[in-house]
């Protein structure tokens, strides 16, 4: 079956024009199919909505790049689980965090010596990002310190997705062996959700 002919295909053709009944037409289509598919790993409703929220804000913002001959489907899926990687990996580091500092400020003296931890493992990680292959490097800061998810960065360096994928893997392997002498490696184990 031809896809240009399908309904679907005009509304992805009437939305790149910047119709917001075609949009609300797909919103309705695939919000709940979008909202179960994030409760199965979030857990939580208020992070799933969340997530809805989040894929059509992003394919409203970007509605110019819709290609109507791939599947819209495939394509808003690819959003929300990149987005609920994201969210993962967010939470993971502040819970890690919120541990790391838990744990090791009970026995603490001074705040002196407790900035010296941060700094200590802030450095850490400064070091491991410095020797780094300046690509892998730049993937991995697009990735985790400016929020973009991996079809984003893929397209702003001219890369293939499985590349940035690669590169994250190895900057996170080379960060987990690196911070493993300070009791963060939960959280870098957590990120190859």
């Amino acid at each position: 079956m031809d896809d240009s002919l399908s309904p679907e295909h005009d509304l992805i053709v009437s939305l790149k024009c910047g119709s917001v009944e075609a949009f609300n037409l797909l919103f309705y289509k695939y919000e709940t199919l979008l909202f179960a598919f994030a409760m199965k790993l979030l857990r939580s409703s208020e992070d799933a909505e969340e997530v809805v929220q989040e894929v059509f804000y992003k394919i409203w913002k970007n509605k110019h790049l819709l290609d109507e001959q791939k599947s819209f489907k495939a394509f808003i899926f690819t959003i929300a689980k990149n987005y609920m990687y994201n969210l993962l990996a967010k939470k993971v580091s502040e819970t890690t965090y919120k541990h790391y500092y838990t744990t090791h400020t009970q026995n603490k003296v001074s705040s002196t010596e407790e900035n010296l931890n941060v700094q200590d493992l802030n450095h850490t990680i400064r070091q491991v990002l410095r020797q780094m292959p300046k690509k892998r490097k730049q993937v991995f800061m697009m990735s985790r310190y400016e929020g973009l998810n991996n079809k984003e960065i893929a397209s702003r360096l001219h890369i293939s997705l499985s590349t940035v994928e690669n590169h994250i893997n190895k900057a996170l392997k080379e960060l987990k062996k690196h911070l493993s002498f300070h009791e963060v490696s939960l959280l870098l184990i957590l990120l190859y959700l």
